[in-house]
């Protein structure tokens, strides 16, 4: 193999194990079609989604069109849009597996990388020069490589995710650095955002096209349960479902779906799963049993023990995280900083 396969393999290598098997495979371990519905107005030049129905703008896509068929006829310039927790980074990972599939089988193929927007806020500055770190971060990648070669001359498609998650003071550089690193470098694109604060933005992506996912219908749930919940469970998860209207509104979510179908032997070994009326409070239940089950999975003998250590420093990297406004944890970018006062003391 060339030096440039040896990297490309690397590269191929690092996505799957970082972002296919360590969090797609975990947020949904089988694939799930999310319905979606073209918008026009949301990037610029406003232009309308002509899947199957040529001309027609803000429409519901055919049910179960796959996404990569959505982003080809899209020019493989596409924005996802959503509200919270709609599935939006699934969407993009599972978009991001069929074209790693397809990059390991057809070397001509372009390269799919994926990064979160999140820490751009923090230095601003160009595109090239952020995704250039955050390759060196995440793929093991040089950055003066990065920079010189593989971001400006390789065959790749962009998976950006979370431009909400930017700090609202940065976005709008954001997006004006995006559309000028796009302007420079002719590369396939996927950016993903909330909507609402999509839509709050002046700017705006000068990308082909944008799709809005829809919340899981309740047979889109239903399935779900079906082929993810545990044999011994799977009959009262429906029940239940089909009973509780809050519940099951908060289950329009894939992730919020998926934690509850993992976690759903601890929320009713240890609390009433009605414990609210509402759907925030479902939200809730759901995470906090979530935590429980995971952390339960040790092997540590003095369980109570470790998981209260646990969830104490969870909660300590939850917080230094949101301060520096990022979603990923490195260990290199841990800052004194995140400490507490009388730790930096010592």
């Amino acid at each position: 193999l060339s030096d440039e396969q040896k990297i490309r393999q690397t590269l191929l290598d690092n996505v799957k194990t970082a972002w296919l098997d360590g969090v797609l495979q975990q947020a949904v371990p089988y694939e799930l079609t999310l319905d979606m519905q073209a918008e026009a107005g949301l990037v610029s030049p406003a232009a309308a989604m002509t899947l199957h129905v040529p001309g027609q703008m803000d429409q519901q896509l055919p049910h179960n069109v796959p996404l990569l068929d959505v982003f080809i006829q899209s020019g493989r310039s596409l924005l996802i849009l959503g509200a919270p927790a709609s599935g939006k980074t699934i969407a993009l990972l599972q978009l991001t597996r069929q074209l790693h599939a397809r990059a390991l089988a057809d070397p001509q193929a372009p390269l799919p990388l994926v990064f979160n927007l999140s820490s751009w806020g923090q230095k601003r500055g160009s595109l090239l020069a952020w995704l250039a770190n955050e390759a060196h971060l995440q793929y093991q990648v040089g950055r003066k490589y990065a920079r010189e070669t593989l971001l400006p001359q390789g065959n790749l498609t962009l998976l950006l995710d979370g431009l909400d998650e930017v700090p609202l003071a940065a976005r709008e550089a954001c997006v004006d650095a995006i559309n000028e690193f796009l302007a420079q470098y002719n590369h396939d694109v996927v950016v993903c955002s909330r909507i609402g604060d999509y839509e709050a933005l002046q700017s705006r992506l000068k990308l082909a096209h944008a799709i809005v996912l829809q919340p899981l219908t309740n047979q889109q749930i239903r399935t779900f349960i079906k082929q993810v919940a545990a044999e011994d469970q799977r009959e009262a998860l429906l029940v239940q479902v089909a009973a509780e209207r809050p519940l099951r509104e908060a289950l329009r979510s894939p992730l919020l779906l998926n934690m509850y179908s993992q976690a759903f032997a601890e929320m009713t070994a240890v609390a009433d799963t009605t414990g609210g009326d509402s759907v925030a409070a479902r939200r809730e239940n759901i995470f906090a049993a979530y935590v429980d089950t995971a952390v339960a999975q040790s092997e540590e003998t003095d369980k109570v023990d470790f998981q209260a250590q646990s969830k104490q420093w969870l909660a300590f990297l939850a917080k230094g995280m949101q301060q520096a406004s990022t979603t990923l944890f490195f260990v290199e970018e841990l800052q004194p900083t995140w400490l507490p006062p009388h730790l930096l003391r010592r």
